[in-house]
């Protein structure tokens, strides 16, 4: 506030108390001068409806050290336009003036906007110094819950490779539906966000879902630097690199180093499924998946027909959604092969197992799409997928098509009564029923 003008405050009725604290209530406010004070600091003050009762608030003690509390300061006149808060931040704040509206950092859709920050001065870096830029896709899912950058988590993945004396630029986009702030050790970096050389100094950058954030820094250390997600547990799942000067680490370091790794979780199984007893169908899935492999079986039985089938199927990831897969099928007849004019319509009572092998594929709106054939020739396609109707209530569908053969269609509400716990009702073309029970996810 190096414009205030304080020249004008009527200093005339400041007494030193005897005990050596300033009285302040023959003090005049109403003279200070605000004339050279900047217009955009001035238009977003409102001091008429905030009192402060300057007798009793607790000045800074003679020791240097700062007052125990607040209790003397009356905040009963202070203006709070906006009590209810917002989502966004700052944007419903108030300052009577209305001012502080452009210091809003958080947008209708929950992203960061860093070109409002402007560093309090220049940050020069040395001429003539070589650019390394280094491009970094943050990506992931919670599919899977898998995190990493490239596609690839810290256990797949090879150090950051810089040398002294570069500037290094690293360019960040982010291509999963979460923030992630993105944290450099031993390093300050500036955000590239039109400022010029008066772009903000950070260590840790936001980078909202769908957003492109560059950021840059002076190569001006030595060894190894952790590069992370501070979200910790995106980062103990994949989301970290080592950015490395090329020295020889310590011995205590690459001990320490060592230790870390193994502690690092981006490649441990995940296991997710539920159990689905009910009347006449129970449903069943089980997954247990790394990051580039995975276990998945699934199945249906009628308890009124003793009419089954399950898929047991072994996947290997080829990027984030697509993978191919091979593995068995078993069951009643009629639900895994092609009905031949020569051969009849099936009784359902042949019981039958059949290699398999596919490609699955995650489509918008998380629907998985399917295409399976067998060792006799039968080709089917599937879509399966969930959509949320209300905070509880979930609607699920399934469709199958055998080539040459049946098409199933599977609808079902879920509604959830706790964290593992949901009612159910479906109706199976298979089965041509209405069932409902109770699930468990696990």
């Amino acid at each position: 506030m190096a414009g205030m003008d304080h020249s004008a405050m009527n200093m005339g009725g400041m007494k030193t108390a005897k005990d050596g604290k300033m009285d302040m209530t023959g003090m005049d406010h109403g003279q200070m001068g605000h004339s050279s004070m900047p217009a955009s600091v001035d238009r977003g003050m409102d001091h008429s409806n905030m009192a402060m009762k300057m007798d009793s608030m607790p000045t800074t003690k003679t020791d240097g050290k700062k007052p125990d509390d607040m209790v003397g300061m009356d905040h009963s006149k202070m203006n709070m336009d906006n009590k209810t808060g917002d989502k966004a931040g700052m944007k419903g704040m108030s300052s009577g003036g209305g001012g502080m509206e452009g210091m809003n950092m958080m947008d209708e859709q929950n992203t960061i906007d860093y070109s409002i920050l402007r560093s309090s001065e220049p940050i020069v870096f040395p001429a003539n110094r070589p650019i390394r830029e280094i491009p970094l896709t943050l990506s992931g899912n919670m599919f899977r819950y898998i995190w990493g950058f490239n596609g690839q988590p810290l256990s797949r993945a090879d150090m950051i490779q810089i040398r002294r004396g570069e500037i290094v630029r690293v360019r960040m986009t982010n291509n999963t539906m979460m923030m992630h702030p993105i944290h450099l050790h031993g390093h300050y970096f500036r955000v590239l966000n039109g400022q010029g050389q008066y772009s903000p100094l950070k260590h840790t950058v936001n980078v909202s879902p769908m957003e492109n954030v560059t950021i840059e820094f002076m190569a001006d250390d030595e060894k190894d630097w952790f590069f992370h997600c501070h979200l910790l547990y995106h980062m103990l799942s994949g989301m970290a690199r080592v950015v490395s000067y090329g020295d020889k680490p310590d011995s205590s370091i690459a001990a320490i180093q060592k230790l870390h790794l193994r502690d690092m979780r981006d490649n441990q199984p995940f296991v997710w499924g539920f159990l689905q007893p009910g009347y006449p169908i129970n449903y069943f899935n089980l997954n247990v998946s790394t990051n580039k492999n995975a276990i998945v079986a699934g199945g249906d039985h009628d308890w009124r027909t003793n009419r089954f089938e399950f898929d047991l199927d072994y996947e290997r990831y080829l990027g984030d959604w697509f993978r191919v897969f091979a593995g068995i099928d078993g069951g009643n007849e009629e639900f895994l092969r092609r009905i031949r004019p020569e051969e009849g319509q099936p009784t359902g009572d042949q019981r039958i197992i059949r290699a398999v092998a596919g490609i699955r594929y995650m489509l918008p709106f998380l629907i998985q799409s399917e295409v399976k054939l067998d060792t006799r020739g039968n080709v089917r396609f599937q879509l399966n997928g969930q959509q949320m109707l209300f905070p509880r209530l979930d609607f699920q569908y399934q469709t199958q098509w055998l080539i040459g053969g049946y098409l199933r269609a599977h609808v079902e509400l879920q509604y959830t009564v706790s964290k593992n716990l949901f009612l159910h009702t479906d109706y199976d073309t298979r089965y041509r029923t209405v069932g409902g029970g109770l699930g468990y996810n696990f």
